[in-house]
């Protein structure tokens, strides 16, 4: 009964470290692509604002 407990603890514990990186990761990414969307919108809105 004690290995049972200890040996899913341990399946458990190598399967999040191998799929939470993986969510941590696409997350950072897509977070970080939409920032530099939005900051190159804002940007090529200012530059048409000054041009005018």
């Amino acid at each position: 009964m004690v290995w049972e407990s200890l040996v899913g603890i341990i399946l458990f514990s190598i399967l999040v470290l191998f799929v939470a990186p993986e969510w941590w990761s696409s997350s950072k990414g897509v977070l970080k692509e939409r920032e530099r969307k939005e900051k190159a919108a804002k940007e090529e809105s200012e530059r048409s604002k000054s041009d005018r």
